[in-house]
């Protein structure tokens, strides 16, 4: 695995934690603080929860090796199963080969920037919770990896222990969201842009209420 590909692989576990305790979906006791990049982030503890983060990601990482993954999402859902936030994940570039030989020809070769920019975001995903709307009661997320049918069946045998799913179109619609931008990530070896989107409540009243009949 290259050094890009578990930078990448770092930054979603840390952010897909920090996500999940910053939103409210599960206890605040399942989380422990740890540090990452400097700074003290909540990661959960409970066996279940991460066993689904890591089988996720570890279909992420051979899904990078093929250069073959555009987005991944952590999308919640109401109690009715609409979905009425996401957080965007664009993976617009990841060198699997960097020549860390000519420092001269790399604008970050002690990493110091990236590091600044890792930080910088997950300090923004701590507080969150501040700048979005408050979800409804008993949501539930899902992890949504972009990807071609072909793709997901040519990594079936990474995946045997945890096969991927395809989602339902439903699952996936959040109709005129309004888009809250988190972090652009630019180096040499890694391009992302990181951004949340909100579904629209002047459309859907009902969207962040719970509904009547559950």
């Amino acid at each position: 695995m290259t050094y890009s590909v578990s930078v990448l692989l770092e930054l979603l576990e840390v952010s897909i934690h920090c996500i999940l305790y910053a939103r409210k979906v599960y206890p605040e006791g399942i989380f422990e603080l740890k540090k990452k990049y400097s700074v003290p982030v909540h990661v959960s503890i409970y066996p279940e929860l991460n066993f689904y983060i890591n089988g996720t990601l570890n279909a992420v990482k051979s899904l990078l090796k093929l250069k073959k993954l555009c987005k991944l999402d952590v999308c919640f859902y109401n109690k009715i199963g609409v979905i009425v936030e996401r957080f965007v994940f664009n993976i617009r570039n990841v060198e699997l080969e960097l020549n860390l030989s000519d420092f001269s020809n790399i604008r970050d070769p002690y990493l110091i920037k990236l590091e600044q920019m890792l930080r910088a975001f997950c300090l923004k995903l701590t507080v969150c919770d501040s700048f979005l709307k408050p979800l409804p009661p008993s949501c539930t997320f899902q992890i949504h990896i972009h990807t071609t049918e072909t793709n997901s069946i040519e990594i079936q045998k990474d995946t045997e222990e945890f096969p991927l799913i395809p989602s339902e179109k439903n699952d996936t619609i959040l109709t005129s969201p309004a888009i809250v931008p988190l972090r652009s990530i630019d180096c040499e070896h890694l391009n992302l842009e990181i951004y949340a989107e909100e579904g629209n409540k002047d459309e859907d009243p009902d969207l962040f209420t719970p509904s009547p009949l559950i």
